[in-house]
């Protein structure tokens, strides 16, 4: 296996993303604590209204391939012979699922441009007390709780995936999916390209070599990226993560430590890598937590 792990921030630096290399051990425990780390990172980030963050990990353990996400955060899968793709469906209008849960919320998808530099397209709608009309991209994030009246929710999706290898992932934020696309919800026409440069890559895998496409291609927001090259079925479990903040650093600063500093607490991590290693010694007001490290 090689593993690698690239952030380019912007002004905002709103990224947070990390990934864990863990001893042997019985599933069901993996897959527990890391649901705990997700509810109690989802719960930090609720009390934040006007901004929030997505979510989106990868756990591979043996020959099992496990995703987690709320958002569009996305994670493309390429196999040797095989196109390159995204293998989660982004949480957004777009989504057809997730447009009928939202009208039977009784919310609104509506197609607009809202504001000042923002891409016309659908958004969930949401009339706020005193505030007027607020709009998002997203029908599912963690964070963002003035958009619960009109239809988002924090859950995630998951799914399990038998996979082959070898095997090329990736794990990227908005700042590659605003130029690579998912094939589904967000056209690109740099896509045919990214196609090209996976292909390219499945020889030599590089995280920084993906946030360096997507920074000449003219992506101005922050730009993560985390790629696994598989060659064979892991022997030690691996589980890596992107969070892509938006309207604020508060939520996904916050949501990102309880995250981290969860799983280190509940599972045998052997070593890992965090985007922001020094705010997980920081305190925040009634986050949860698992235990100290």
């Amino acid at each position: 296996m090689k593993i690698s792990h690239s952030y380019l921030p912007a002004k905002k630096d709103e990224d947070r993303s990390g990934y864990f290399i863990l001893e042997a051990a019985d599933p069901d425990t993996i897959e527990t604590g890391i649901f705990q780390a997700i509810s109690f990172a989802a719960m930090a980030a609720r009390k934040y209204a006007d901004q929030g963050c997505t979510f989106s990990a990868l756990l591979i353990d043996g020959d099992r391939l496990c995703t987690f996400h709320a958002g569009d955060s996305p994670i493309y899968a390429k196999s040797i012979t095989g196109a390159p793709q995204c293998i989660i469906r982004p949480h957004d209008g777009y989504n057809e699922k997730e447009r009928s849960r939202v009208v039977e919320w009784r919310g609104s998808i509506v197609e607009t441009s809202p504001g000042p530099g923002r891409k016309h397209g659908l958004y969930l709608k949401t009339t706020v007390p005193g505030s007027g009309d607020k709009y998002i991209a997203l029908t599912r994030s963690w964070g963002d709780s003035q958009h619960e009246p009109g239809g988002l929710i924090h859950a995630i999706d998951t799914q399990e995936i038998t996979y082959q290898t070898p095997l090329y992932l990736a794990l990227c934020s908005d700042g590659i999916l605003d130029k690579a696309g998912d094939a589904v919800s967000v056209p690109s026409p740099d896509a045919d390209d990214f196609t090209d440069y996976l292909n390219d890559q499945m020889l030599n895998p590089s995280a920084e070599a993906v946030t360096r496409w997507a920074k000449k291609r003219g992506s101005e927001d922050d730009i993560t990226a985390i790629t696994i090259e598989l060659s064979q079925p892991l022997e030690q479990p691996v589980l890596a993560f992107v969070m892509d903040g938006h309207f604020g650093q508060a939520a996904v600063e916050e949501a990102g430590c309880v995250f981290a500093r969860n799983i280190l607490s509940a599972l045998p991590v052997k070593q890992y890598k965090y985007s922001h290693l020094r705010e997980l010694s920081k305190t925040f007001t009634l986050a949860p937590t698992l235990g100290g490290l």
